[in-house]
């Protein structure tokens, strides 16, 4: 078993999984800190005044080890404690909010460029021009199969095609 004390935080480490228990005892001792490896360990002194003591037993440490328990869950906020913790990081990071009003700032400039742009293409295509030139006009449709005699749709000319010659 792995174990890893540590006094002044009132923290007790087992096996990587941290428990809370009283450790005023140990402060009175001038302990900060025991490790415990499985078979050995040390004592740490605070202020590193003193040499760490080797140790071959956990006996003496048990009871604080029995007497921990695991931390308590935290508390979900209210929506209220939220907002009120918000409002203070942003009280006190005036400018936390700057990255996304100048994000927000240039999608609403694009977009009003956007719509300039759209709105001058529709008002060339209603009068009848692009914002080049004037539109050619356009002939009249008419579908295929429909024309009269002499006209064709197509632009293409029909390829002419030469009369076989016999042979004889």
């Amino acid at each position: 078993m792995r174990v890893s004390i540590q006094v002044d935080d009132n923290i007790i480490v087992i096996d990587g999984k941290t428990m809370n228990v009283d450790l005023q005892a140990l402060r009175g001792r001038n302990i900060s800190a025991v490790q415990w490896y499985g078979e050995l360990g040390e004592v740490e002194f605070k202020g590193h005044k003193q040499a760490n003591q080797s140790i071959r037993s956990i006996k003496e440490f048990q009871e604080f080890i029995d007497r921990a328990k695991p931390p308590p869950d935290p508390k979900t906020p209210t929506p209220d404690e939220l907002d009120a913790g918000h409002q203070a990081y942003l009280q006190r990071n005036p400018d936390a909010l700057r990255p996304w009003q100048e994000r927000d700032a240039a999608i609403k400039r694009e977009a009003e460029m956007r719509n300039a742009e759209m709105k001058k293409a529709q008002d060339a295509l209603a009068s009848g021009e692009t914002a080049a030139r004037p539109l050619p006009p356009s002939p009249p449709f008419v579908a295929p199969g429909l024309e009269q005699p002499g006209e064709s749709q197509s632009e293409t000319p029909k390829a002419k095609t030469k009369p076989k010659k016999e042979m004889t």
